[in-house]
């Protein structure tokens, strides 16, 4: 900002006009293509701007859940949008300054206004975002009263009339003295705000109080306007007062290029926007969507040459439409039909319009290119009625079967290929998860869905992994419609594939994989004769002999006894007779003891595991059944002579095969330990390690030799990663590590990612303690589960990864605790809510805790564990367990519960457990400066939190649009910049380490 200009701002009251004549006629308002320009402040929507599904909705789209006002909710909508959108082009200006939360329909306060203004015309060297704002109201105040722009009396924290808002305004703009001709009263001013283009927007009732959306919007009006400069005797001159106050300048156009993206082949550029001729520096990256449109923006001029832009916005001249792609008709002659409301539409094209492929370079396209293309966008900039700009967004569906990260290699089903593979360069590789959140290999697992686009000019790829998957049994089916029990999905672009043959089926029972659309792209046929995986404890023959009866834990199902077949294949071997099935499975467990033995000196052998008609195998099988429900066929980790050679390697999954590799053994004492997020450290580890992921199937068993804890059912868990406490690397040295447990890793790929692994502990369901990890409910469910029965299903998070668990049996979400005077108090389980629980040895939730209630339904003093109906301990002497902060729309129920923890003190940040709710005060880079209140025997005093948001496990709660997913920074909001509408953040850490950050956004 050149500092004379500030100096002339200060002296605009001290200005006198001797000119001899002023003229008070509105000089005309040009836009910058000549036209002249007569919006007088309509909407977009009276300008006849058409965008449909090009931005998301407004966050208040749940009337039920946010909207308070007495006015017709829709228009409610309108106006806030409208707002939201002037204040985010005037806070681009530095013009307007954070508000406390509330509706925009409430009146603005004076010192509110006045500090604006302060702000808008560079008075502000006093201005400090973190000082008490009736601080800053006071002296922006005195500030505009010792300038002779508030030339009347009244109290910052009074409501303010729109005549003296205006009146505040006109004069700091330069403007006084000319009012003062036409005799300085209120009319005066409207005169001059009219001939000047201040703003032709005035209220009815211009003595009432002026809204926040007023006060917006006479600010905005304004920034059309001219500053007024007097000089001399009776010399003026104007200057438009965003360049004279801001240094900021108008351009309007259209976008030709968004970073590397452009409609023009070549004209990429590195980081920024192109409107016309001017290239504007912007690290946004939401600007995608203003590709092709004729926008209006605003930048500032740099000291060092270049342009920044500052604010962009349609114009009203667009119209920007979405078509489905299974909705398009034809494409030829320039015109495409479609299919809407059971109607056949068409759009015209402009004869030279631009085509883009997925984003890519510009080229021309063919109607084979919009056939099977999951949408199109149009894009008309002149408002011509013909679309000059098509952006086509067209697949290609790869499911996974396997990543060789090393070789930048993916291998699967591509398209109709069944052995088809795709070389990608990770390190230059545009990969998202289906809700555009940026993700690394890691997040690629086997059935995974890639939607793969690939542009040959520039080698560059795109890909959107969905891990979405569904299990279920087929309904019915109708074309390209497979009905499930609860729900309807489509095929994939892929279709063709699955056609005839390869086609789902009626009445059978499917795990089905989905694309980011929600769409079949693969699918697995659940049937008996599948491989499935088990952990066998033991076998033994009956008393008559003949049969051997095998205790096995499978993965699917429960956990039951066996019998095997007359004739069953085991490692290969043809086994015919009891004696042979034993002697068989002998081997297989003097083959894993003696391996385990040599690979791990703490490793105990068990005494008499095994005789001439039992055996104690304890290790993971894979296995197969007869018609009868007879096990047929088992694969141990031993490797006979029977056996295809080439099952001996180290990596596949045909056979059952333990990595022997999987140790940090140069002590010979741990046992395994895998990774679970930390790519960069697993991937410097020298193969000593492995990973898991979601796929990963868990069995948790007892390390103990005694026979009775291996006989306990109760001691057996069927899991996957969800069940380990500790994201980074397990098991840990310190508390976490006991010589008693120890980990296998078996079925391990060539991106040494786990099949199966087998957690030996001594402890093997434990209580709700500091090791279980918070769960954020996403759906409570009703389902069938692998058994066909009928079941409550919980769909949620841990950590950044999605889970579900079923109830066992007479497990509800309804808890009643004992209240006050002898009262009952309900607490239910919703979306949104966060537990943590504990799993019985068929996977299934036996108990939780609830920890936080999202829309703020309990109360903390008698929520708590111990209180539940029927105990008779004092509420009171209970420390409670759940975080309960009434804030934004649920202000008024008091709760402040805003830390728990087991430790003694009243704040342990060392606490082996520990939940805190905090607001964000300040981001410095991925560090976290969070507030919170903690009680003393003073009362509660303010705490400083520091949280860290680089990990994996970091979450977005956001009741405003019922989405639970993972954030990036752009979603934090800092009390520093955003005021009363900072993030609220819960901090889980155990013994001071952060195992969890979980941002909250409620409505209100």
């Amino acid at each position: 900002m050149n500092k004379l200009r500030k100096i002339i701002a200060l002296m605009l009251s001290l200005s006198v006009i001797f000119t001899a004549a002023i003229s008070v006629f509105s000089a005309e308002n040009f836009d910058d293509d000549g036209n002249r320009d007569n919006d007088a402040g309509l909407s977009d929507e009276e300008q006849n701007v058409l965008i449909q599904d090009s931005h998301p909705k407004h966050e208040l789209d749940n009337p039920d859940d946010a909207y308070i006002e007495d006015i017709e909710y829709d228009t409610y909508i309108m106006g806030k949008n409208e707002y939201d959108e002037t204040v985010k082009k005037l806070t681009a200006f530095e013009m307007w300054v954070p508000i406390d939360d509330g509706s925009y329909l409430q009146p603005i306060k004076a010192g509110e206004f006045f500090l604006s203004v302060c702000r808008y015309i560079n008075c502000d060297s006093f201005y400090d975002e973190d000082a008490n704002k009736e601080d800053m109201w006071e002296k922006a105040h005195d500030m505009l009263k010792s300038m002779g722009y508030v030339d009347f009396n009244i109290d910052c924290t009074d409501e303010i009339s729109f005549d003296n808002a205006l009146r505040t305004l006109v004069n700091a703009l330069g403007y006084k003295q000319i009012a003062y001709m036409y005799g300085g009263n209120d009319n005066a001013y409207i005169q001059i705000a009219a001939n000047y283009d201040i703003t032709k927007n005035f209220l009815d009732n211009r003595s009432a109080s002026i809204r926040r959306t007023d006060a917006a919007s006479l600010l905005n009006d304004s920034i059309k306007a001219d500053v007024y400069i007097s000089y001399g005797n009776n010399g003026h001159k104007s200057i438009n007062t965003l360049e004279y106050f801001k240094d900021a300048y108008k351009i309007t156009g259209v976008v030709e290029s968004v970073s590397e993206h452009a409609i023009t082949s070549g004209d990429t550029i590195y980081k920024g926007i192109r409107i016309g001729d001017y290239l504007l520096a912007s690290d946004r990256s939401d600007l995608y969507d203003y590709l092709a449109c004729k926008v209006e923006a605003y930048y500032r001029k740099e000291d060092s040459g270049g342009n920044t832009l500052l604010y962009i916005s349609y114009h009203k001249n667009n119209s920007i439409i979405t078509i489905d792609g299974e909705d398009i008709k034809s494409v030829e002659n320039n015109i495409i039909r479609y299919y809407s409301d059971n109607k056949t539409k068409k759009v015209s094209l402009n004869s030279s319009a631009k085509e883009i492929l997925n984003g890519f370079s510009p080229k021309s396209l063919d109607e084979e290119d919009f056939y099977n293309c999951d949408y199109i966008r149009l894009v008309d900039n002149d408002n011509n009625g013909k679309y000059d700009v098509v952006f086509v967004y067209k697949y290609d569906i790869m499911v996974v079967k396997r990543i060789v990260e090393s070789q930048g290699m993916i291998y699967g089903l591509y398209n109709d290929d069944p052995n088809g593979s795709l070389k990608v360069n990770f390190a230059d590789c545009d990969m998202t998860d289906r809700m555009g959140n940026p993700v690394d290999a890691y997040y690629i697992t086997e059935d995974s869905i890639l939607s793969v686009a690939k542009d040959i000019e520039t080698n560059k790829t795109k890909i959107i992994v969905s891990n979405l998957m569904y299990t279920g049994v087929v309904k019915s089916t109708n074309g390209t419609k497979i009905k499930f029990e609860d729900r309807t999905y489509k095929y994939s672009t892929n279709a063709e594939y699955y056609k005839d043959a390869k086609a789902i089926k009626n009445g059978n029972k499917y795990t089905v994989y989905l694309d980011y659309r929600g769409r079949i792209a693969g699918y697995d046929l659940l049937k008996t004769d599948d491989i499935q995986y088990g952990f066998l404890i033991q076998a033994w023959i009956e008393d008559n002999r003949s049969d051997v009866i095998a205790k096995l834990l499978p993965y699917t199902g429960d956990m039951n006894e066996f019998k095997l077949a007359r004739s069953t294949k085991i490692d290969g071997l043809t086994c015919k007779g009891a004696e042979k099935i034993i002697t068989a499975l002998k081997i297989a467990a003097d083959y894993q003891r003696s391996t385990l033995a040599t690979l791990d000196s703490s490793y105990k052998i068990m005494a008499d595991y095994s005789d001439d008609s039992y055996v104690y195998v304890r290790v993971p099988i894979m296995y197969k059944l007869n018609d009868e429900g007879e096990i047929k066929y088992i694969d141990t980790p031993y490797h006979s002579d029977n056996e295809n050679p080439e099952w001996n390697d180290v990596f596949h999954d045909n056979s059952m095969t333990m990595y022997n590799d999987f140790s940090k053994r140069t002590s010979s004492i741990k046992p395994g330990g895998m990774y679970l997020r930390n790519t960069l450290a697993f991937n410097s580890d020298n193969g000593n390690n492995v990973a898991i992921n979601s796929k990963t199937k868990v069995f948790v068993v007892p390390v103990s030799n005694d026979r009775g804890d291996i006989g306990d059912t109760s001691q057996y868990i069927k899991t996957n990663l969800t069940y380990f406490d500790d994201w980074v690397y397990y098991p840990q040295t310190g508390t976490q590590y006991t010589i008693e447990n120890r980990i296998e890793a078996y079925n391990v790929d060539e991106s040494r990612t786990a099949g199966v692994i087998v957690y030996y502990t001594s402890d093997v369901i434990p209580e709700i303690d500091k090791k279980v990890p918070l769960t954020v409910v996403d759906e409570v469910v009703k389902a069938v589960n692998d058994n066909d029965e009928s079941v409550t299903r919980i769909i949620g998070w841990q950590g950044n990864a999605q889970m579900q668990v079923d109830l066992a049996e007479d497990v509800y979400l309804k808890r009643y605790y004992n209240g006050p005077n002898g009262s009952k108090i309900m607490s239910e389980v919703k979306h949104g809510d966060i537990i943590r629980y504990v799993t019985n040895s068929k996977g299934e939730l036996v108990d939780y805790v609830k920890v936080f209630s999202l829309k703020d339904e309990d109360n903390p003093d008698y929520v708590k564990t111990g209180n539940e109906e029927g105990k008779t301990v004092e509420p009171s002497t209970l420390n409670k367990t759940m975080i309960a902060v009434s804030d934004g729309k649920y202000a008024e129920n008091g709760h402040n519960t805003s830390h728990i923890y087991n430790a003694i003190g009243s704040y342990n940040y060392g606490a082996m457990y520990r939940l805190v709710y905090g607001t964000l005060l300040y981001r410095n880079g991925t560090n976290l400066v969070l507030k919170t209140k903690v009680d003393t025997a003073l009362g509660q005093t303010d705490k400083i939190e520091i949280a860290d948001f680089s990990g994996y496990n970091v979450l977005f709660i956001d009741e405003t649009t019922n989405r639970i997913y993972v954030p990036t920074e752009d979603d934090l909001l800092a009390e520093q910049s955003a005021g009363e509408a900072a993030s609220k953040v819960i901090l889980h850490t155990e013994g001071g380490k952060q195992r969890q950050l979980i941002i909250i956004k409620r409505a209100g």
